[in-house]
């Protein structure tokens, strides 16, 4: 016979081996174990429980559909709202014939136009020293006994000294010249000819001169004044220079120019002509409109895949298949899609339409752009264009809002009742299961019980059938 399980399920007793194979109670004992015995007591509340979990599951799917067309709805909302914002459709762009010779930037005041220009001259720094020094120099890190006294340099109308006492090599004094807060780099360059050394000042702002005053005998044993005291100039110091149109000149102590023409900053690179064409900037609404595309046509995906009832298709039987990811029921998500398609395809505004700029839908609701043709509205009206975009933004702001936004909305108010009616059913089942953890209990008493009766009668059964084996074989 069979083996059987004892009380609890844990335990498995051969109740046949115990009291005989031909035993009435040991047979009942092994038909009804311990775990029969309590699934048959707990068996409906079981299927209750799973029932309610299964409602739990539901519930959660659906709360979590809402959430995701929400936040798709929330998306489009924004991107409707960068719509409004003309800084979006009125920048411009500035190009350059010629960018080695000069390039510009355009800010959103700069008008539509063409410039020519013409770079006379690029702004240089002045470099001074000259390997014709009146000392001659072998070391730079040798002291040269200068004497005590003090040499300085004027920039921008500031003067930078610097102390000299006999101790300073050429190295030294270039130091303390670069560290005397002067806008320059002194270096200690070398003869190559001859191998001796002298003095290279650098001024760092482009189109800005230096004087120099102190000691003259300082300036010209390290090479930057003569013998004359005139300055031994390697480059001279220049402003930059152009000239736009027919004979309009501008000066600027660097290679940069703001405002000689409106709205645009030029930079000058090297001398020659080139012309600047300044066009609206089209790339920063176009990339505007797709981001709304895009937006909408993800809340599109969503609410045909979780709230539409049927894919359209009819089967070979002559019935609309179903569709297997729908989790909502409500007709609302489709109903408000469909009325915001339409009515934003009826919407129209200085001369403009959807349609009339490129912005078309396909049969399932997706929105698709031909960028060329909105870019060409762009080019030609970027203020009509934002016009109607900000028609077209009032036009869904308000159907987009009662979807989306706020506890009273149809996605908020579908979360607000998810969560109570989730919460209903995660009190039930913990309702069920302690009714189930009672009745476990009540079955383990009772079996305890039934099953000690039976074992006193297949005891009592035993002892017959060997009284009457032992009877039979004596007679």
């Amino acid at each position: 016979m069979a083996t059987s399980g004892g009380i609890g399920g844990g335990q498995t007793i051969n109740w046949a081996a115990i009291y005989g194979s031909h035993n009435i109670a040991a047979q009942m004992l092994s038909d009804m174990p311990f775990s029969t015995y309590e699934n048959m007591q707990v068996s409906g509340l079981t299927t209750q429980l799973q029932g309610i979990e299964q409602q739990i599951s539901t519930v959660q799917t659906q709360d979590a559909a809402w959430t995701t067309l929400q936040g798709d709805a929330s998306a489009v909302h924004s991107a409707f709202s960068a719509l409004t914002n003309a800084a979006n459709f009125t920048g411009a762009q500035a190009s350059s014939s010629n960018p080695n010779i000069l390039s510009a930037t355009a800010d959103a005041t700069a008008s539509p136009g063409s410039y020519r220009v013409t770079v006379q001259q690029v702004a240089a720094q002045e470099i001074d020293g000259t390997d014709t020094t009146a000392m001659t120099i072998s070391h730079s890190t040798t002291a040269l006994a200068l004497g005590t006294t003090s040499i300085a340099l004027t920039m921008g109308g500031a003067t930078y000294s610097v102390a000299v006492n006999p101790n300073m090599s050429l190295a030294s004094i270039a130091s303390a010249l670069n560290q005397s807060g002067a806008p320059i780099n002194a270096l200690v360059e070398q003869d190559s000819a001859n191998s001796t050394y002298y003095l290279s000042i650098f001024g760092t702002p482009l189109g800005e001169s230096i004087q120099y005053s102190g000691s003259t005998s300082v300036w010209s044993d390290v090479g930057i004044l003569s013998s004359t005291g005139s300055v031994n100039q390697v480059q001279a110091a220049a402003q930059a220079q152009i000239a736009v149109g027919s004979g309009n000149t501008y000066t600027s102590p660097t290679d940069t120019f703001a405002n000689v023409l409106p709205g645009l900053t030029l930079q000058a690179a090297s001398t020659g002509t080139s012309t600047i064409t300044v066009q609206p900037d089209s790339a920063t609404a176009v990339n505007t409109v797709q981001t709304l595309v895009s937006n909408w046509n993800q809340w599109v995906s969503d609410t045909h895949q979780l709230a539409f009832g049927t894919v359209g298709s009819v089967s070979s039987s002559g019935t609309l298949s179903s569709n297997p990811k729908q989790v909502l029921t409500s007709p609302i998500p489709m109903g408000d899609l469909n009325m915001l398609t339409q009515s934003m395809l009826n919407t129209q505004a200085d001369g403009y339409s959807l349609s009339a700029l490129g912005i078309s839908f396909t049969s399932q609701d997706h929105m698709k752009i031909n960028t060329a043709t909105l870019q060409q509205a762009l080019q030609a009206h970027p203020h009509r264009v934002q016009s109607f975009f900000a028609a077209l933004s009032s036009v869904a702001s308000g159907t987009l809002n009662n979807y989306a936004f706020g506890t009273q909305s149809v996605t908020g108010s579908a979360l607000t009742l998810g969560k109570s009616q989730l919460g209903q059913l995660q009190n039930q089942a913990l309702t069920v299961e302690e009714e189930i953890t009672n009745q476990q209990a009540q079955a383990q008493s009772t079996y305890a019980a039934w099953s000690k009766g039976l074992q006193q009668w297949a005891q009592t059964q035993q002892m017959m059938n060997t009284l009457s084996a032992n009877g039979g074989s004596g007679g």
